[in-house]
């Protein structure tokens, strides 16, 4: 009788490279797909906390604290971000007051004051919120009144053919996240993250929009949709988030309360 002896073949070296390629491949895209989720789920967040922090500054208003020493109605001063200057402690989220009145420099920017307002301290990015307002509407001891006039400060966007255009004008305050890319923020554990001056001399890129979103005396601030690194737009890369509060809407929550003649 003849043995049989069976045998079993492997698989060879150029089966196993592609076995090897299109798992990579797999993997690849699942970490691209989830990744771009992640991003998609944090601005959805932020965008949600932005909409929840504009209410808490109509609600501040319509509850002024008269240990603060005014009768309202008036919004809440910045959390001064930078200890030079500070009345307070900077970057504790406590509105920085001197007197009654902000004590933050010009043009009323600093964090926003989170703990005075019962909010997060910091966007999906971990990075704290710039908020502007307008002096004459955050005097504690002088109250604003229907007939209160604004700063001329502008929200702009750009049009398909990259102009700057107007999105909104008689602001009263803007709060702004700085997005994934955190430039010219502050993070959540008051460390100063990347400046945009210091990106640009490392990449190369001109973020001139987000720069606008980051000047303490900037009379304009920029919303528009968001663009990569490396684009050739007139302003740049751009991932802030920014919501304002026009004086249309808050006066007419003051008016709606009986907290305006």
């Amino acid at each position: 009788m003849i043995n049989q002896q069976s045998h079993q073949q492997g698989f060879t070296l150029i089966e196993l490279a592609i076995v090897l390629v299109i798992v990579g491949v797999l993997i690849g895209g699942f970490i691209g797909t989830f990744g771009a989720r992640i991003d998609s789920t944090r601005i959805a967040e932020t965008r949600e906390e932005l909409e929840d922090i504009k209410k808490a500054l109509v609600g501040y208003a319509l509850n002024p604290d008269p240990i603060r020493g005014g009768v309202g109605p008036y919004l809440p001063c910045p959390d001064c971000r930078n200890p030079f200057g500070c009345v307070g402690t900077a970057n504790d989220g406590i509105e920085d007051i001197n007197g009654t009145t902000c004590s933050v420099g010009v043009g009323g920017v600093g964090n926003l004051p989170w703990v005075t307002l019962g909010l997060g301290r910091g966007d999906a990015w971990n990075t704290r919120y710039t908020y502007w307002v307008d002096p004459a509407y955050a005097d504690h001891a002088n109250p604003f009144v229907f007939a209160s006039p604004v700063t001329a400060m502008t929200v702009m966007t750009r049009d398909a053919a990259d102009n700057e255009v107007s999105l909104a004008t008689n602001i009263t305050a803007v709060v702004v996240s700085h997005g994934k890319n955190r430039l010219g923020g502050i993070s959540t554990d008051s460390s100063l993250n990347e400046t945009i001056a210091a990106h640009e001399a490392s990449v190369g890129d001109s973020h001139v929009d987000e720069t606008n979103n980051t000047n303490s005396n900037d009379s304009e601030f920029i919303s528009r949709t968001s663009s990569l690194e490396g684009t050739t737009t007139a302003g740049g890369p751009f991932d802030d988030l920014i919501i304002w509060l026009t004086d249309y809407e808050l006066k007419a929550e003051m008016l709606n309360a009986g907290m305006l003649p």
